[in-house]
């Protein structure tokens, strides 16, 4: 039997700062995630930690960091960021429940309604691929 989406649990992966030198996971429904995002308070945007829906190795890269393309093990979803300042964060929303898509938009903290400059979405795929470079073609 199939688990209702709004149900299902994603891996997801989250960094301490930009330098990723650090990470931990959970898995977590979209609902869950939000919450976390929600409860997330820092005094600047540099300070917020960063999530990423994959699974990473423990090798780390040249600079330390354990966030890069080649350490990725298994994505469990797919983030995106938009700071075009053309469409309201508002719209966004409609149009992603217009074509019924499982997914949590949010803002980011330089996100304002005369600038919506940055929102964010995250949404877990129909099934987890394996580290494969799909995105690629």
């Amino acid at each position: 039997m199939l688990q209702a989406t709004h149900l299902h649990k994603t891996h997801v992966t989250f960094f301490k700062d930009v330098a990723a030198r650090t990470m931990t996971t959970e898995e977590v429904t979209l609902a869950e995630l939000r919450e976390l995002i929600l409860q997330t308070k820092r005094r600047t945007k540099f300070a917020l930690p960063l999530l990423k829906m994959a699974e990473f190795g423990n090798a780390p890269n040249g600079n330390d960091c354990l966030r890069y393309d080649k350490n990725v093990k298994k994505s469990s979803g797919a983030e995106g960021d938009y700071d075009q300042e053309q469409i309201p964060f508002d719209d966004a929303v409609d149009i992603i429940r217009e074509a019924a898509i499982h997914a949590l938009l949010y803002t980011s903290p330089s996100h304002s309604p005369s600038r919506p400059r940055c929102w964010r979405r995250s949404r877990r795929p129909c099934l987890p691929r394996d580290a494969r470079p799909w995105w690629r073609g």
